[in-house]
């Protein structure tokens, strides 16, 4: 073939490229609107996490003594406390925790976009590093637009660096310490980023250091003391004890690297190598510095969440977000040194480059999804509400601990979320998780509920002795399950058996 030949499928293919980057924004976006307005869960926490928000605007505290009642999650605080407010504009429900996780979900586009653009001067490469975040966004777990905290943690990082990266003056220090510790307030694995980057800082601008530096651990140390004080000490013990005794999945050292990001992302990672690798062979050592620093927290975090028992995929979200960044950066620095050696009539350079355009639109390629898969049914929509409507039949109270907030709908009370309670349960042994064991014991032995409804025909407690399984919820399989995280919908129905200790 050639040369000109191969110009005109670099040409063709560069084209192809960047529709597919468009492509996979569009197609994001598309999937979250038309989704964004359900009203059930489109994974199984998000229900808890209005039920988070709806303790804050009643004006309780957040971080309590763990109840039947309510327990709360192991998270900081903030994303709630924003949803909390829009929910107070446009009302109570998965609607405003979404739209703040589809806002920050645009400002990650905005921010990696900006990244690549500010460093390339390249628009084309700025534009194909957010397409490949956006293509993630299935193996990141379908979770850029739903009721949790995750996407708000990555923007929020992504700002910081961002400042980090490119304006070295002790205000912009300062407002990156702002932000980082506004990213932990969101989710505590902002630690992990903070770290690197505050060692970046010492060694771009050691006396402008402080600046960043001071500036988080001030916010930092002085929220956790405040909130503390606040919560009579319930906050550290879900933000900081309970984490700590999460069991660490020893086969994910390895798999971490083979299966959750090389499997899915070949070229993309071997892109973003090639591209750190050359840092160091310039004579930009600080570049090299902060890129290098940057992937240790941002990857590091991801890597710890995927370790700790129970991490699912969206714990990848970080470490995606940097190597679309890398990708990006290493995508320009390839093509500008095609260009540059095509100049020099050079027919090898040719095939180089029309390979380079052939592999990453393989890359994308590989990454596409089916939108449908993603977005609740007419059919998913009926049967959640003829749910609500058997729930209203029900005389009585209810006990859903898989879902929160869903039994709202039906006017009655909703309860302290299963996961929450689990990972009390899961801890040593201490006061709190004896209470809140007997807590449940009794009101199953004591008949509290006129029906409990469970995902599973099993519970933390047994109650085959109090409560009997009278059937399904429903009689389509196929209707009304989670579209992302553990796969999940009430399934089996219990009523009390009759207490023969009352008979006359």
């Amino acid at each position: 073939m050639k040369t000109s030949d191969f110009d005109r499928a670099t040409k063709f293919l560069r084209v192809a490229l960047l529709a597919g980057g468009i492509l996979f924004v569009a197609l994001y976006v598309g999937v979250a609107l038309l989704r964004i307005r359900y009203p059930f869960e489109l994974e199984w926490l998000e229900g808890g996490m209005v039920d988070h928000v709806r303790r804050i605007l009643s004006g309780q505290k957040l971080y309590v003594s763990p109840t039947m009642e309510f327990t709360p999650f192991m998270y900081t605080p903030l994303y709630l406390y924003l949803s909390a407010a829009v929910s107070e504009i446009i009302g109570i429900g998965f609607l405003p925790l979404r739209l703040v996780s589809f806002a920050a979900s645009l400002g990650c586009f905005a921010v990696i976009f900006g990244f690549v653009k500010r460093e390339t001067g390249n628009v084309y490469s700025a534009i194909l590093a957010a397409g490949m975040f956006a293509a993630t966004y299935r193996i990141g777990g379908a979770w850029f637009d739903i009721a949790r905290d995750d996407t708000l943690f990555v923007f929020l990082a992504l700002l910081a660096i961002y400042l980090i990266r490119f304006y070295d003056s002790w205000s912009s220090y300062v407002l990156a310490g702002i932000l980082i510790s506004l990213s932990f307030l969101t989710k505590q694995a902002a630690l992990t980023v903070a770290a690197p980057m505050a060692l970046y800082c010492v060694i771009a601008n050691w006396r402008r250091a402080i600046f960043f530096i001071g500036t988080a651990v001030v916010f930092i140390v002085g929220s956790t003391i405040l909130l503390d004080r606040i919560h009579d000490g319930w906050y550290s013990f879900y933000v900081f004890d309970l984490p700590a005794e999460h069991y660490l999945l020893k086969a994910r050292y390895i798999f971490f690297w083979v299966d959750d990001l090389l499997a899915p992302l070949p070229v993309a990672c071997v892109v973003s190598v090639v591209y750190l690798l050359s840092l160091f062979s310039s004579a930009s050592r600080k570049k090299a510095a902060f890129y290098t620093l940057m992937a240790v927290g941002m990857i590091g975090t991801a890597w710890l969440g995927r370790l700790h028992s129970g991490g699912y995929v969206n714990a990848l979200i970080p470490g995606f977000a940097f190597i679309s960044i890398l990708f990006g950066l290493g995508f320009h620095g390839l093509t500008d040194y095609f260009q540059g050696k095509a100049s020099a009539s050079n027919g090898g350079v040719a095939v180089a480059a029309t390979f380079l355009y052939l592999v990453c639109a393989a890359q994308l390629g590989g990454l596409l999804y089916n939108p449908k898969e993603q977005i609740p049914t007419r059919r998913d929509l009926d049967a959640g509400w003829s749910f609500v409507k058997m729930m209203k039949g029900i005389d009585g109270e209810i006990y859903l601990p898989g879902h929160g907030f869903l039994p709202t709908y039906a006017g009655k009370r909703s309860y302290a979320h299963a996961a929450a309670v689990a990972d009390v349960l899961r801890s040593k042994e201490c006061p709190e998780k004896k209470q809140l064991l007997g807590e449940i014991k009794d009101a199953v032995r004591q008949r509290k509920f006129k029906a409990i409804i469970l995902d599973k025909d099993e519970y933390i407690v047994p109650i085959a002795d109090y409560y009997t399984m009278v059937g399904r919820v429903f009689s389509d399989y196929w209707v009304f399950w989670t579209v992302t995280g553990a796969e999940s919908r009430p399934e089996f129905l219990f009523v009390p058996k009759e207490d023969s200790t009352r008979r006359e």
